[in-house]
């Protein structure tokens, strides 16, 4: 199974606890793994990203069934308004 680094930009009103929440309760409900989850925490960020001058960094190591369920959670981020922003990259796999 192919590994994702999903690096997410939360609002900076949101806590560590709570941010982690939203994804991992999201990962379950489609059956992924969240293998890891690194927290950058709070970052001044270069430019407004909807008109917000900071953000919550969190990235998360996922593991989905297929990439259809990847589709899927990305669509659920989208939909959260507590989200800035998001992106994953497909991790390289070691042999």
């Amino acid at each position: 199974m192919n590994t994702y680094e999903l690096i997410t930009l939360f609002a900076p009103e949101i806590k560590e606890e709570d941010a982690k929440k939203i994804v991992k309760t999201h990962a379950d409900e489609l059956g992924m793994s969240v293998l890891e989850v690194d927290v950058w925490g709070l970052r001044t960020l270069a430019f407004p990203v909807k008109k917000n001058l900071q953000g919550r960094y969190l990235i998360f190591t996922i593991q989905p069934e297929s990439t259809d369920k990847l589709d899927v959670l990305y669509n659920e981020l989208k939909k959260n308004d507590s989200i800035l922003r998001f992106r994953s990259v497909k991790q390289k796999e070691v042999a």
